[in-house]
């Protein structure tokens, strides 16, 4: 059985890379999806009407103008977050209910900043929808790093854990 596939954003990373190029290769979250036999691209969100008709024209699946559109008629296990770096917090906050999601994959960084009156929580050993969901409730969580997203050494969590130095996440 194929895991079912949505994408939220179809910019260049998300579809526009693959158009200019042979099916051979892979640039894109859509084309990705498309190629690994252990998915089935079901839809894409984009709010440009020409975008979302590349999709359809390409993919042969449905597109919706908003994540919440598509959400609301389809059931994805996995979604993609291709969109601008600013979006991708609430698309996930919006997106985390969903009831058959297993997994999102978000491009990087989660967000431009998170020392503007926000503060995010990064733990490992999450591993439940009913946890990530708990956490995404609380007003003070901006985001929830899974798994080993501590161990990797990319400039914004360097930058992320020290502004945290000396503040306790966990007593």
């Amino acid at each position: 059985m194929k895991i079912n596939a949505a994408i939220i954003g179809l910019g260049n990373i998300g579809l526009k890379y693959d158009l200019r190029h042979s099916k051979s290769n892979i640039f894109t979250h859509a084309r990705a999806f498309e190629m690994h036999s252990s998915f089935k691209l079901i839809a894409a969100a984009d709010p440009s009407l020409k975008a979302r008709k590349d999709f359809e024209k390409n993919y042969s699946s449905p597109s919706f103008k908003t994540a919440k559109d598509l959400i609301s008629k389809l059931q994805p296990n996995i979604i993609s977050i291709a969109t601008p770096t600013d979006s991708h917090l609430s698309i996930l906050k919006e997106i985390i209910e969903v009831d058959s999601l297993k997994s999102v994959l978000m491009e990087k960084p989660l967000a431009k900043s998170f020392t503007e009156n926000s503060n995010l929580i990064v733990f490992g050993g999450i591993s439940t929808k009913k946890q990530v969901r708990d956490l995404m409730k609380l007003s003070s969580v901006v985001g929830v790093g899974i798994g080993n997203f501590l161990n990797y050494k990319e400039h914004s969590v360097d930058l992320f854990k020290g502004n945290l130095r000396g503040n306790t996440l966990r007593d």
